[in-house]
């Protein structure tokens, strides 16, 4: 289930509810808005009401994300439905909105290279091969430069093409081999390894944030925030947080350890003075912005200096091979 689907069943169930109108009959209205996989879970969802259980319980059996589950159950508990929606709208709208900020950013650096690849392609399968048989047919002696290209670009196609096949085939058997793999190397680039910690310390301090400040226990918050986190890696993070937590620690000496490896370093920082201050869950939110803000900064740092760069790369390597190319029929015309 989509993060905007959610939004929308939030803000529509929230103001019905504020109006007056009864959860049944608001859940009713909502669905007949809406289609497709939500339309259906709200029906399921009805009839469980209608067999006495309650709303949270409802959810949990379909495909809502166990940390708006955890919201929902939050709010009957405490009887404030209408605030649990409104945090499950502001964090999923949230999710959203970053999310095709992201996409954006990155889709016109991704479309330059995809058509840089093109290039590449093009002239490595079609103009490379017909520069090679014309050479020899001609008996030209070609520089060293332009003999090594040839040679390579005969080579490398088929290098290529076999090195795709072979990533592609580990992939499919080791997947989670490759993904973790490739996690490392990234991870080992010190703008990588920022990138992602901030991303990882976003989403957790949001999630942590809000579960804390719906009323949720801290350790029920954790094991909700575990039930649907996406990332490996950082989740054997969190599990290492939660049992220091269960042995005493404070929250902040509980990340210390962890800070600077998937967590960003100023988590700690922060959690001191929420702790020393008693708003823990507002500090949460506070550094999940703050992790948003620096990693909306950094990726576009990255795409301001990637992007010219790759094109200058790219350019001065087709100059290259094209100065290459035309350097012995140059020699050629000069010699008639």
């Amino acid at each position: 289930m989509r993060a905007i689907e959610i939004a929308s069943f939030c803000r529509q169930l929230n103001q019905l509810l504020q109006q007056g109108v009864g959860l049944r009959t608001a859940l009713l209205l909502v669905r007949d808005s809406g289609t497709g996989l939500i339309e259906e879970a709200i029906t399921a969802i009805v009839n469980e009401l209608d067999r006495g259980m309650p709303l949270g319980e409802a959810m949990e059996q379909r495909e809502f994300p166990p940390l708006f589950v955890s919201f929902v159950k939050a709010g009957e508990h405490h009887g404030s439905l209408v605030r649990a929606l409104q945090k499950g709208e502001w964090y999923y709208r949230r999710k959203h909105d970053i999310r095709q900020t992201l996409l954006k950013g990155l889709m016109y650096p991704l479309f330059v290279l995809l058509l840089m690849a093109m290039s590449f392609v093009l002239l490595q399968t079609t103009v490379l091969p017909r520069f090679a048989t014309l050479y020899e047919t001609i008996g030209l002696d070609l520089p060293w430069y332009t003999a090594w290209l040839l040679r390579a670009n005969q080579a490398g196609v088929y290098l290529a093409i076999a090195a795709f096949i072979l990533f592609v085939l580990l992939t499919m058997v080791y997947k989670k081999g490759v993904i973790r793999a490739l996690m490392r190397i990234g991870l080992a680039i010190p703008m990588v390894r920022e990138v992602v910690q901030l991303r990882v310390t976003s989403v957790f301090c949001w999630q942590l944030g809000l579960l804390l400040q719906a009323g949720t226990p801290l350790l029920k918050a954790f094991e909700t925030v575990l039930a649907g986190w996406p990332w490996n890696g950082s989740r054997r993070a969190i599990l290492r947080v939660q049992e220091r937590l269960k042995r005493g620690f404070s929250l902040q000496d509980s990340f210390v350890p962890e800070a600077d490896k998937f967590f960003h370093p100023f988590l700690p920082r922060q959690l001191a003075i929420g702790e020393s201050s008693g708003t823990v869950a507002e500090t949460l939110l506070y550094s999940g912005e703050m992790a948003d803000e620096q990693l909306e900064e950094r990726i576009q740092w990255v795409l301001r200096v990637w992007e010219p760069l790759l094109i200058l790369v790219i350019g001065i390597a087709l100059g290259l091979m094209v100065l290459a190319l035309f350097v012995p029929i140059l020699s050629l015309v000069e010699g008639l």
